[in-house]
């Protein structure tokens, strides 16, 4: 009998001993769970922060490099990211990165014995690059030696037969003065890509370009804020062009090009006799972007790299 007693108060003190080893490693559990989940959310909110933060100063490049800085910085203050950070570009102002890092103070570390704080760290770069690929063009097209930017230019329309090739009107969806008008208007429902070949219109749509242009120019409401140098967002005055090289010809006119870029155009004033006054201008625009060493024709994009 004595020895059953002995054998059940040395039962009760091994269940205390594990009992407390159990109760250690719950809270040690409880400590990685929390701790580590704090410093994922943390690491999350700085990627996003970085990403929102490059995204928004790659608008302002390859061109200033210091109003590419005041965004980026914008968006870091947005995201209540007001120190610890830094921001570059590339030599060639094509790439913009952030850094950005944040002590965290950790809870239950202490008293584990591990640190009380740790840093996080993220990163994220962004670059700019020729559009590619654009749904959303209007039915004109550019040799790539008139691509001037900001020289002001007349854009001309015509059937395409002249052998300098610096003007064109395209058969976009189908051809035809109505459908010239409405291509005018909303632009080409159809990706068109580099290397895509394009039939040239055989009129000379002199009346579907003052509809289409004029309409246009009416759906600006930005006002004098809107320029050639510094266009609203979305500016339904900003024509996305083609670029193109002659491709085939019958009977001495032009019959298909071959897209070899995108260029932007600022209609600056409504068309007169098919010719449309403007300059060609640089633009970010949503589109299928190459980043590196692409012909660049004013046409960009932005996407993150890494």
């Amino acid at each position: 009998m004595k020895l059953f007693k002995q054998f059940r108060a040395d039962e009760k003190g091994a269940v205390i001993v594990i009992v407390a080893m159990g109760m250690a490693a719950f809270l040690g559990f409880v400590a990685l769970v929390t701790d580590v989940g704090l410093l994922y959310l943390t690491k999350q909110k700085l990627m996003n922060s970085a990403d929102a933060a490059v995204l928004a100063g790659a608008q302002e490049l390859p061109g200033d490099s210091a109003e590419a800085r005041m965004e980026a910085e914008k968006y870091l203050a947005y995201n209540n990211v007001d120190h610890n950070y830094e921001i570059n570009f590339s030599s060639d102002n094509m790439k913009i990165e952030a850094r950005l890092t944040e002590d965290v103070n950790l809870f239950f570390a202490k008293a584990l014995g591990w640190s009380e704080t740790s840093t996080v760290a993220a990163s994220s770069k962004a670059g700019v690059g020729a559009i590619v690929g654009y749904k959303g063009i209007v039915p004109f097209g550019i040799l790539e030696q008139h691509v001037v930017l900001y020289q002001e230019y007349l854009l001309k329309t015509g059937d395409g037969s002249d052998t300098t090739g610096s003007f064109g009107a395209l058969a976009l969806g189908g051809g035809g003065a109505s459908n010239f008008t409405e291509v005018t208007k909303y632009g080409y429902d159809q990706m068109v890509r580099v290397g895509d070949v394009l039939p040239i219109e055989s009129g000379n749509m002199n009346g579907p370009v003052k509809k289409g242009l004029n309409w246009r120019m009416d759906q600006c409401t930005h006002g004098i804020t809107c320029t050639a140098y510094k266009p609203a967002p979305g500016c339904p005055k900003v024509l996305i062009i083609p670029v193109y090289e002659a491709y085939e010809w019958e009977s001495n006119k032009l019959k298909n090009i071959k897209v070899i870029g995108f260029a932007a155009f600022y209609v600056e004033k409504a068309p007169q006799n098919g010719e449309i006054l403007g300059r060609f201008i640089r633009v970010v625009i949503p589109g299928e972007i190459g980043v590196g060493a692409i012909s660049d024709y004013g046409a960009m994009g932005v996407k993150l790299i890494e």
